[in-house]
């Protein structure tokens, strides 16, 4: 894994850092390794400790992904939580 993907996945778990900067992370892993991007904004989105505004935050950065790249599975979506599910639906249309 290159030092720049590796940085950026971190500033994605990161729940301390700035939301804007999370997501600008996940924007710039996402054009660097789709999967991993992907990945890692499901792990995100899996996390109950997660707040409501960054569950809706990735779940429309995963749609943004998802037209872009590839659709995501029902396998990889099953464990969303409903919030970032909602919002990764919704900015599919």
């Amino acid at each position: 894994m290159s030092n720049q993907v590796a940085m950026a996945t971190a500033a994605v778990m990161d729940s301390s850092t700035d939301l804007a900067d999370r997501i600008a992370a996940l924007r710039l892993l996402s054009g660097l390794n789709t999967e991993r991007a992907i990945q890692v904004a499901i792990s995100v989105t899996e996390d109950p400790d997660e707040p409501p505004i960054v569950l809706v935050a990735v779940g429309e950065e995963l749609a943004r992904i998802a037209l872009e790249t590839r659709w995501l599975t029902e396998f990889e979506v099953r464990n969303m939580s409903d919030v970032a599910f909602d919002a990764y639906c919704e900015h599919l249309k």
